[in-house]
């Protein structure tokens, strides 16, 4: 299997949605406040090897668990979200007698998979991995505790190897074995703020995806649809969370999640 390079964090089909009828996207650069031209798709919320994991030793193909993962979801998101399209369609066609105030746009399972989409796309996007880098250099201070809290360990295992066997370790030799421990410590906390990156985002989509979508669920859900002539639009980060009260989580109280389904 050939090695994508271009690794998109939010998905083609999804950004589709929002492209004229070219199949482009007009797009907004808020940090330099201008327009760019309009491009495709493929240019667009993506990055080189953004989900690879580190090379192995010797193997000069990259490692893209991800990206196999992220297609076949993608794949089943594009039907799913397509269905809901036209499910909400069909039912704006409807004649005004024919309408209800109220109508069930959504099973309790679709709702459950979309949920759990929303909370996947939530945590797969460059923001989020800029935010765990941002908490990562803020985390820096706190090494010389991490490595006194080894240290101080060490000496504990060290001590009690000792009193079991009766025997005394060499100086010289236990230095060396803490200097080693200590040298593995750093090699791996290193690891983790460069090229462990991808991997560290990856675990937290499998270890709290799930959990997120319950959350997600259990919010009240409104399907509001535009009727202005005004477009809607999209961004790199396309699920949109909004505070009403000071909280600013997924499960606190008065938080407002946006996800848009269509352009209109």
């Amino acid at each position: 299997m050939s090695n994508v390079k271009n690794k998109h964090y939010v998905p083609q089909f999804y950004l589709k949605y929002f492209t004229n009828q070219q199949e482009k996207l007009c797009t907004f650069d808020k940090f330099e406040n201008k327009m760019l031209p309009f491009t495709n798709v493929k240019n667009l919320a993506c990055e080189k090897y953004f989900y690879d994991f580190p090379q192995q030793s010797g193997n000069k193909d990259r490692q893209q668990p991800m990206e196999k993962w992220f297609s076949e979801l993608e794949t089943k998101a594009s039907k799913f979200l397509n269905h809901i399209q036209n499910k909400i369609q069909g039912i704006l066609s409807l004649k005004p007698s024919e309408k209800v105030d109220s109508l069930q746009v959504l099973t309790q399972d679709q709702k459950l998979d979309l949920a759990y989409w929303v909370a996947v796309q939530s945590l797969r996007t460059k923001d989020f991995r800029d935010f765990s880098n941002e908490f990562w250099q803020k985390a820096q201070s706190l090494i010389p505790n991490i490595v006194e809290e080894v240290e101080d360990e060490l000496s504990r295992r060290l001590n009690q190897f000792e009193e079991d066997n009766s025997i005394k370790v060499d100086e010289s030799l236990a230095n060396e074995i803490k200097k080693d421990r200590l040298n593995q410590c750093m090699s791996t906390l290193s690891y983790l703020e460069n090229d462990g990156m991808p991997i560290t985002q990856a675990k937290f989509i499998f270890d709290h995806c799930k959990e997120l979508a319950e959350i997600l669920f259990n919010h009240i859900w409104l399907i509001g649809v535009n009727s202005t002539d005004k477009l809607f639009f999209t961004s790199d980060n396309p699920v949109v969370m909004a505070s009403h009260l000071e909280s600013s989580c997924y499960s606190s109280e008065g938080i407002e999640v946006v996800f848009l389904l269509t352009v209109s």
